[in-house]
């Protein structure tokens, strides 16, 4: 979940695919790559962390997921889904250029 930074109420739901799960795709090493910058910053239970303040540049595939629960999910359901870049901190570049 992603949170706007001059509105922590509001979220978004965001998700990094396993590599693994993507074998094949030309994404692949994009998702290795995401996926490794958040285990470092977060450790790699990433997904059950629940950080604050931390600032991030993310590129990702704006995704329509009809309602079922989901925790942070925006108002109008539109998730980052798939994340293929990001990094961490003020003005960074997710694409390490």
């Amino acid at each position: 979940m992603i949170a706007d930074p001059g509105n922590a109420s509001t979220t978004m739901v965001s998700e990094i695919p396993c590599p693994n799960c993507a074998s094949g795709s030309p994404f692949q090493c994009n998702f290795t790559h995401a996926r490794a910058a958040a285990e470092k910053q977060f450790g790699t239970g990433f997904g059950t962390v629940s950080p604050s303040g931390v600032v991030a540049t993310i590129v990702g595939v704006g995704f329509y997921d009809p309602p079922h629960g989901q925790t942070g999910a925006a108002p109008n359901n539109m998730e980052i889904h798939s994340i293929i870049a990001i990094c961490f901190g003020a003005g960074c570049d997710p694409f390490g250029n």
